[in-house]
């Protein structure tokens, strides 16, 4: 899988960052799991910090579109996310 940074949004007050990527990829659209995997490796962060929000298949290519929370420490996830 292939991951291509396309916009990255600093967010101080919630203590996040929005990230839009773009995930070109062989035969299947990829679990939640392993594109946090692959995020947590594009970005230096650690997976628990990963929220995915959405991913965006392209109809008929082998791309999605991904937006995902990264946040600065876990105590802020759990307090955020659900």
């Amino acid at each position: 899988m292939n991951l291509k940074l396309i916009k990255q949004t600093e967010m101080p007050l919630l203590h996040r960052k929005i990230v839009d990527v773009e995930a070109s990829f062989d035969i299947e659209t990829p679990s939640k799991t392993a594109m946090i995997k692959h995020l947590a490796d594009l970005l230096n962060v650690k997976e628990e910090l990963i929220s995915i929000k959405h991913i965006y298949q392209k109809f008929g290519q082998s791309k999605a579109d991904v937006i995902a929370h990264v946040y600065d420490n876990i105590e802020n996830l759990k307090l955020i996310e659900e």
